[in-house]
Order: structure tokens, then sequence, then C-alpha cells
């Protein structure tokens, strides 16, 4: 008997780093206790990774998925399929973040 695979498939809409601002603070500014960390070095650097320590990503619209990956992993929002795709991107490469913070019914899902 074999192991269950690492990765989960998700459907063919990959995950990608973000690069709308005012839809990335759409999202932060609906939850601003749950993305402070981001909203901050959002509000002081803008969205470009090598400024704010980490990408952005999201497997669509930012205002549907969006996940920040740094030092920590944390979901802003999404649906399962997306949290699930953002975790698998975070293991299928070098590992960079720590923990897995956020709102438990985006963090636990993944």
């Amino acid at each position: 008997m074999s192991a269950p695979p690492l990765f989960r498939f998700v459907d063919e809409r990959r995950v990608s780093v973000v690069r709308d601002a005012a839809a990335v603070r759409q999202v932060l500014d609906a939850d601003p206790v749950g993305s402070c960390m981001v909203a901050s070095r959002v509000a002081e650097h803008g969205v470009d990774p090598s400024a704010i320590g980490g990408e952005l990503w999201s497997r669509g619209r930012p205002t549907e998925s969006l996940c920040y990956a740094g030092a920590n992993l944390i979901p802003l929002c999404g649906e399962a399929g997306d949290l699930y795709a953002f975790a698998d991107k975070a293991v299928s490469g070098a590992r960079r973040c720590s923990s897995l913070v956020g709102r438990a019914e985006l963090v636990l899902p993944m």
C-alpha cells in the first residue's frame, strides 16, 4: 500500500503573484485585524515582493483569493480550492515560511 500523494490536484488555474495594489488594499481594508501585518507592509512599501519581504499570491482576482507568502504564510481570503493551491505552492519550493498565520477558517484548511 502506498502513501497518499503529497500534492493535492487543483484545477488548471495557477497561483500567480499579484501586482494590483488597489485590489490588495480592498482586501486588507475588509479585514483590518486579520491582515494588519500585511497591511502595514503594503501601506509602507506597496506590493513589490522585494520591498514587503514576500509575495502576494492569487488564483484569479485578488479580491477573491489572496495570500501573503513571506516569513509567514498568511491567507487573507479565498475558498477551499484557493487555500489548497496556496499550500501546494508553498510546499513545492524551498521552505520560505516558518508558520501559518491568520484567521482559523482560512488557515486550518491549508
